[in-house]
């Protein structure tokens, strides 16, 4: 459907101005990870309907008004509300446009300010099964602890068949209070038929960033995701390290499910002395580049940058900027392949609206929709259920790389 007058452009101008650009994917981190708004804009509250507006909405109003007349039960016009929104924004067929209910809206801008209640896994919708993929579980988190592991389908949710909704939906019925406990069907890796699997809910406070120094004067930089926080967080943590008089640097982007286009930016920046991070391309064709920002911090030291299917988004584009530059070598496994940009825009009721508005490529131009980014080292974990004392081999061998030990 195409109806845009002047006034819907504008409000589309609007919500470009109003919103944060995020890059990010579903995480039932405590709660599931998406984004959060600077700030709401009502500019279509007033405006004066088409008549054509208004003849393409008759049906709905029959259809509402026969459902009220005819229901045998009484019926909640915000649920029917809430229905009619999520049918709408899944209506596209894009699973990162979607429509984000109060509750889950209020939860995932408390997430990208650091705290989140929920499992501790990164998921994705699993289009064969309408379950969802274990894509990733944290370190002590109460999946990894239950025994969730990567690649296990969650095909129910307390009972109830959770296939035919969309991720959001899912999402909002795993996440819940610190304290209370989730029952998941989950068909785990090798199995045929799903399992309870009941897992205990837990607010966990996540650090940004995370710095070691190894021997050989190899340092080691994680980030968690790109929130609020994550530019200045890790710009701390590199001065913290000295990073640029160091003899090489891991920097740890497995499990990052992403987070804002601007910190991803700023956070590329601290590596490339030039060039740019990223090309944004639009409606109608509409292309930007975004350029290196401000005066990088670690130019020179010699980088690598640990990948799995659980780094994301921004976690790709920065991973993939490096790579283009030659500034960087990617060890792991393939990431998780979400080449798009969202905005998210708070709405009257207290919901919002998560629209894609932009596909994204590397600075050669290389799209990672769907792919992922290869690594130029490629080389599994250890499983901890079968060796859960066994050294991390992706770590390992970056600092074996740094060390000149291969």
């Amino acid at each position: 459907m195409n109806n845009s007058t002047p006034k819907s452009k504008q409000r589309l101008t609007l919500l470009r101005q109003n919103s944060r650009r995020w890059l990010g994917v579903g995480l039932i981190l405590i709660a599931f990870v998406s984004g959060i708004v600077v700030g709401n804009t009502h500019a279509a509250v007033g405006q004066t309907i088409s008549p054509e507006t208004t003849k393409l909405f008759q049906p709905f109003w029959e259809a509402w008004n026969l459902l009220h007349d005819n229901y045998v039960d009484p019926l909640d016009d915000n649920m029917l509300m809430q229905g009619a929104l999520t049918g709408m924004m899944a209506a596209p067929g894009d699973k990162f446009t979607n429509y984000f209910d109060p509750a889950f809206y209020k939860s995932t801008s408390d997430e990208m300010n650091g705290q989140f209640s929920g499992i501790g896994a990164t998921v994705k919708k699993d289009d064969k099964s309408g379950g969802l993929s274990v894509v990733s579980t944290l370190d002590g988190s109460p999946a990894r602890t239950a025994g969730l592991q990567t690649g296990d389908l969650i095909l129910t949710v307390d009972g109830a068949d959770i296939t035919a909704l969309p991720e959001s939906q899912i999402i909002a019925k795993v996440r819940g209070p610190d304290g209370s406990t989730v029952t998941l069907g989950v068909v785990h890796v090798g199995a045929s038929s799903p399992v309870p699997l009941p897992i205990k809910r837990r607010t966990i406070t996540l650090p940004d960033v995370t710095t070691h120094l190894y021997q050989g004067d190899i340092g080691y930089i994680s980030l968690s995701e790109f929130g609020n926080h994550a530019a200045a967080d890790f710009s701390s943590g590199l001065k913290t390290l000295n990073a640029n008089h160091l003899k090489g640097l891991v920097f740890d982007l497995r499990g990052n499910p992403g987070g804002y286009l601007t910190a991803a930016v700023s956070i590329a920046s601290q590596f490339l002395p030039s060039g740019s991070v990223l090309i944004e391309r639009g409606r109608s064709g509409a292309s930007n580049t975004y350029p290196v920002t401000g005066k990088p911090s670690a130019p020179d030291v010699p980088l690598v940058v640990l990948i799995d299917g659980g780094s994301a988004s921004a976690a790709e584009l920065v991973s993939g900027a490096l790579q283009d530059a030659g500034r960087a070598e990617l060890v792991g496994l393939p990431s998780y392949g979400k080449g798009s940009v969202q905005i998210i825009q708070g709405l009257q009721n207290g919901g919002a609206a998560h629209i894609t508005i932009a596909r994204w490529y590397t600075p050669k131009g290389r799209t990672i929709q769907s792919v992922g980014l290869r690594p130029d080292v490629e080389i599994a974990p250890a499983d901890p259920l079968k060796s859960p004392d066994s050294p991390d081999l992706q770590l390992r061998e970056a600092l074996m790389m740094l060390r000149g030990e291969l």
